[in-house]
């Protein structure tokens, strides 16, 4: 579907406590004032510890942020939970490797 990505990242603590349609904030990689998007996570992949995150650009954050996705641009900043201690930056994976 045009304008819908999927995005799988690296997040073994997440990916362990989490559940679907728990939500995570992702910092936009192209930084600037733009406040992070809420992304709900569409599938936690625990034995990879992976979370997937699908969504939908529908403004200038989700613009940039499927642009460094596209570019495999890491790392990612990552919200979870209330605690601002639960903040982990994570890595995106590519099909290479750590990207």
């Amino acid at each position: 579907m045009a304008g819908v990505y999927d995005l799988t990242l690296s997040a073994p603590t997440i990916a362990r406590s989490a559940g679907r349609a728990r939500f995570v904030e992702v910092a936009v990689p192209h930084g600037g004032a733009l406040l992070r998007r809420p992304l709900g996570i569409a599938r936690p992949l625990r034995e990879a510890g992976e979370i997937r995150l699908i969504y939908r650009v529908v403004g200038r954050g989700t613009e940039l942020l499927a642009a460094a996705d596209a570019e495999r641009r890491s790392p990612y900043s990552v919200l979870w939970g209330m605690a601002l201690t639960s903040r982990i930056d994570i890595r995106c994976l590519s099909e290479e490797g750590w990207g």
